[in-house]
């Protein structure tokens, strides 16, 4: 499925590039992070090579593996990576746990993450997907604004961030349950109708970290966004 995923995607954007060769591309995957069990070193390997698929489709989309399916580094464009709470996790085991004040020993901070990204590629990046839910959202993007500026401080080209989702949205295998985990959560009003409802704390995160970085236009958005807050 992989290979079959890969192969229409380097189809795509040559077809795309033949009628728009300015034409730039974003390719998203789970950045992850697979730590060996305490008690459990024999599965040091294990969880190395379970780390290490998440540059599978990237390998071969740049050519490194498969070449038979004519992947290049310009197929390699920009590299999104997606980042929550519960992207590491023990190998055969439970999540790395993180707060803000005390994350688990085991927890790698994002900019490490972004750095073994870059090191490999050499592409520039954006944090494609990111957000918590309920009252860590504040702590969170806290957490992303400090780890953003380490990893703009060693000159590695992130782009940007993408908060998901901006309006809640409900579980995807319990329609029933909602998470609050967007800027906006729903609300049940009169009659049954749905309300958006600022997280105003969470709002506030982000209107601060917009402040951080004055060289992105970002902030611009931020402000419209909130406009009334």
């Amino acid at each position: 499925m992989k290979l079959q995923l890969v192969r229409a995607a380097l189809a795509s954007m040559d077809a795309i590039w033949e009628v728009s060769p300015q034409a730039r591309f974003v390719h998203v995957e789970p950045l992850i992070h697979v730590a060996v069990p305490r008690d459990r070193p024999e599965l040091a390997e294990t969880a190395l090579s379970d780390h290490a698929t998440q540059f599978e489709a990237y390998n071969i989309m740049a050519g490194w593996r498969h070449p038979e399916l004519g992947g290049a580094a310009k197929y390699l464009d920009i590299i999104g990576c997606n980042f929550y709470h519960d992207n590491q996790w023990f190998c055969r085991g439970a999540y790395v746990s993180w707060h803000e004040e005390t994350p688990d020993p085991d927890w790698v901070p994002l900019h490490r993450l972004i750095q073994q990204v870059y090191k490999r590629y050499q592409r520039p990046m954006i944090i494609s997907e990111t957000s918590h839910y309920g009252g860590n959202r504040p702590a969170w993007m806290r957490m992303i604004t400090r780890e953003v500026q380490q990893v703009l401080s060693q000159q590695i080209p992130l782009l940007g961030v993408c908060l998901y989702p901006i309006l809640d949205r409900s579980d995807w295998e319990n329609d029933d349950h909602w998470h609050n985990s967007g800027l906006w959560d729903y609300q049940l009003g009169e009659e049954g109708r749905h309300l958006r409802v600022l997280a105003p704390d969470y709002a506030a995160e982000i209107q601060r970290a917009g402040q951080l970085f004055p060289q992105a236009s970002p902030n611009k958005v931020f402000t419209t966004v909130l406009g009334g807050y």
